[in-house]
Order: C-alpha cells, then structure tokens, then sequence
C-alpha cells in the first residue's frame, strides 16, 4: 500500500522511553512509487507507533504492510587516529576505531574486531596492507611489522686464579737449612772467643 521512510532523529525522549527512537520527518511513497508525502513536524517510532489508515468507503481489505526501521545512509567512514599501525613481529592485533558519519550528521564509532581483518600478518617484518570490512565498504591502512632488537647479555666477570706459591726444590731448601746451621756455628764459635779474651784480660789484672 505505501512504505515509510523515517529520517531526522528527535533528542530529549530518552529519558521517556529509552529503548526507543523517535524521527520527525516522514517520507510516504504510495501507488508503486508514483507518489510521495512528507511530514517534517512528525513524532514517530519504528517500534511503538501504531499505523492509521483512513478509508473513503465504508469497509475495505489491508494486507502485506510492512513496518520498517529507517536506516540512515551512511556518508563516510574513516578510519580515526586511535589504529595503531607499529608492530613488533608475532605481534597480536593492537585495535582500531572507525569513525561512521550519517547523512543526517549523527556520528558512531566502531570498534574494529579481527574477523574485520583481511591481510592482518606479523609473521614476518615488512610494510603490510591491512583491509577492514564494514558492510559494503572496505577500508585500507598501511602497518609497519619490525623485528625486535636483540637482547644482549651482560657479560660475566670472574676473578682471576690465585697464583699458588711457587714450591722449592728439596736442594735449595736443605742448602738453606746448612747455612742457617753454619752461620749458627760461626756464631757461637765467636761468642766463645771472645769470652775467652776477656778471662784472660781479667785474669792479668789481678796479678
């Protein structure tokens, strides 16, 4: 019979009826698209509206009407600054938002999962394209994949080896010990002498 079209969201009902969304303008196509009414001052849902029909005869048959929810068409979608396009390899997807504009000027954003993602690989380092899917439009980014830096190890100090003490020869060490002995016997020798001087020198006093 006709389709509607909704257009043109109304702000302050949220409060009211928070789960629904109310539009007030209203497109009418009519007898297969041959004509059309507007109404611009209109205060109507999708899901709680009801639907009037007004007959010019006193009875008449209505079937196959379909009630629809307006999609607002979308105008652009862009991908916002938040896409992080730096990775190390083996890295996991780090996130991305994209940013949808309507054509009545309302904005969305939408987070990027991976089952969005086609050529999404860190495998390997090297300059990536990435293509994110929404709908019927596909977006394009460029990532940066890395290898990362080598971990370097400090190095391990160890002390020096202690030099053992250098061991003598049984020789030099018995020709040590007869000369501590003769010196010893010289020593003693002389002692010896020279008490025996000083008897004989007292001994001559007396006399």
């Amino acid at each position: 019979m006709a389709s509607l079209e909704f257009s043109e969201v109304v702000d302050g009902y949220e409060e009211l009826l928070s789960d629904h969304t109310f539009y007030s303008k209203v497109r009418v196509t009519y007898n297969g698209g041959a004509k059309t009414t507007e109404v611009n001052n209109a205060l109507v849902c999708a899901d709680s509206s009801t639907l009037a029909l007004g007959m010019r005869i006193n009875s008449g048959e209505v079937d196959n009407i379909v009630i629809s929810e307006y999609e607002d068409p979308i105008t652009s979608i862009e991908l916002d600054s938040s896409a992080k396009t730096d990775y190390l390899v083996g890295d996991k997807f780090g996130g991305a938002n994209l940013l949808i504009t309507y054509e009545t000027g309302a904005t969305k954003k939408v987070a990027v999962s991976e089952d969005m993602l086609n050529g999404f690989d860190t495998a390997t380092a090297g300059e990536k394209t990435v293509k994110i899917a929404y709908g019927e439009t596909e977006l394009e980014y460029v990532i940066h994949v890395t290898e990362p830096a080598p971990v370097t190890e400090e190095p391990v100090v160890t002390a020096a080896p202690t030099a053992a003490p250098e061991k003598q020869d049984d020789t030099t060490e018995k020709s040590n010990k007869k000369a501590l002995t003769v010196g010893l016997i010289a020593g003693g020798v002389l002692i010896l002498a020279i008490a025996a001087v000083l008897i004989i020198l007292n001994a001559k006093k007396k006399k």
